[in-house]
């Protein structure tokens, strides 16, 4: 894992990754993990700051407009490996009711169901932007003060296709898991507003 500060690149090793126990791989529910880094990160600059959380379950974000960045590909048929950055890239996305997007899957006759762990983000009708292939696991977030505090709401985690009409992207909802990310890293390294 790599991240700037300042001028310099600083590189860190993982030394765990906690999966969610509940994660299945066959519908993707439950995608969310931490990571574990070799030491603690400084949090005396502005490129550098934790990520700011839900403070509460079951939140509604419908209607905002989230932000998603990522190193991935943006061309669907093409691999990420080969469509990947070093410079990343963001979008801006709609987020709609959980409920419209569950149906557009299910009457597109999906391999996956969304689950209520889940949230999407797109243009739901006309398709357009959306992550892409390499981007999984990086953050939906949301300015909450208008003044670009950023909150995470979301973990980019399956779609069909990129910017597809009728099939948002996918999300994890951070909101359910707050007690469990509690349980694991205490109050360090985060921010709740």
């Amino acid at each position: 894992m790599t991240y700037s500060n300042t001028k310099k690149i600083v590189w860190l090793r993982i030394i765990e990754i906690i999966i969610h126990p509940g994660f299945n791989m066959s519908s993707f529910d439950n995608d969310i993990a931490i990571l574990k880094l070799e030491r603690t990160l400084s949090f005396n600059t502005p490129k550098i700051q934790p990520a700011c959380l839900p403070s509460s379950e079951n939140q509604n974000y419908a209607g905002y407009f989230g932000t998603v960045t990522g190193w991935g590909s943006n061309d669907e048929w093409t691999s990420a490996s080969l469509s990947a950055t070093n410079k990343i890239r963001k979008v801006e996305v709609p987020i709609i009711p959980t409920d419209h997007c569950r149906m557009n899957y299910i009457y597109g006759n999906s391999l996956y169901s969304v689950t209520d762990n889940m949230m999407c983000a797109g243009n739901l009708y006309f398709g357009g932007q959306d992550a892409c292939r390499g981007d999984s696991g990086g953050p939906l977030q949301i300015n909450v003060d208008g003044l670009g505090t950023m909150k995470v709401v979301g973990i980019v985690s399956w779609g069909r296709g990129c910017g597809q009409p009728n099939y948002p992207g996918v999300y994890t909802r951070i909101d359910r898991y707050i007690r469990w990310i509690h349980d694991n890293i205490g109050e360090k390294c985060l921010c709740e507003i």
